[in-house]
């Protein structure tokens, strides 16, 4: 009796031990990492996505968009163009949004009819391997205040976006979404958009553009960029801050 007892025991141990040798999952649980590798490295970052091992891809860093704002003359009451410039490093999160406004100025809406040409734009995406050359179309005249315009491409006259420009009675808007690309990071981009002599300038004194970029995780971007706008003093002969003067015959 005790000797069948222990061939028992034994047997139960000899095909325990069969067991976990040929699937040693049954006693341990994998470690696997967010990419399904066993032991792997990859990891999710804080874009929540799965990044480094054997994904290829690197961890995004934090939303950090280059913004500049410029004004093509700083002249009061006179019409200039206005330049926007935005940009971003590779694996930055994506931008959602963009909010460029100022606290005086207005757009010369009532001068403009639709099909009119206003300006131009370059951008350019994957880290400059992608780059589009296009013209800004107004689209259509919702009202006295507020127009739409298309960034068409001239090779090919796709619309790769559009702008809203409003006149805020003080000051100015541009608005403008992202094209969803079907991920939540960049490769690295960048835009120029000149509106050309649409803008004009406030009578003397400061004018302020503040700029929102919001990304598509949440992120939020404000900057400001102040502007001293002056009036030209013209002598008698037209000439800027010139010393002509009319003498007592007139």
């Amino acid at each position: 009796m005790k000797r069948n007892f222990t061939q028992t025991l034994r047997s139960v141990f000899l095909i325990f031990s069969l067991g976990f040798l040929l699937n040693p999952t049954a006693v341990s649980a994998q470690n696997l990492d967010c990419n399904g590798d066993i032991n792997g490295t990859s990891f999710t970052d804080s874009c929540g996505n799965c990044v480094g091992g054997n994904t290829g891809d690197v961890a995004c860093i934090p939303f950090s968009p280059t913004v500049s704002i410029s004004l093509s003359n700083t002249d009061c009451d006179s019409l200039t163009d206005l330049t926007v410039n935005v940009s971003q490093d590779p694996n930055e999160p994506d931008m959602a949004t963009s909010l460029f406004a100022s606290d005086a100025g207005s757009f010369d809406i009532s001068n403009m009819a639709s099909g009119d040409i206003i300006g131009s734009a370059v951008m350019s995406a994957n880290s400059g391997s992608n780059t589009f050359n296009t013209s800004l179309i107004v689209s259509s005249i919702i009202s006295s205040n507020q127009v739409i315009i298309e960034s068409q491409d001239i090779n090919t006259g796709l619309v790769l976006g559009t702008f809203t420009l409003n006149n805020l009675n003080p000051g100015v808007s541009i608005s403008a979404s992202s094209i969803a690309d079907g991920n939540n990071v960049t490769s690295g981009n960048s835009q120029t958009i000149i509106f050309s002599n649409v803008f004009i300038n406030p009578t003397a004194g400061s004018l302020l553009f503040t700029t929102t970029v919001d990304s598509e995780l949440g992120d939020i971007d404000v900057q400001n960029f102040p502007f001293t706008i002056t009036c030209l003093n013209l002598d008698c002969n037209g000439d800027i801050n010139g010393t002509s003067f009319t003498d007592s015959c007139g």
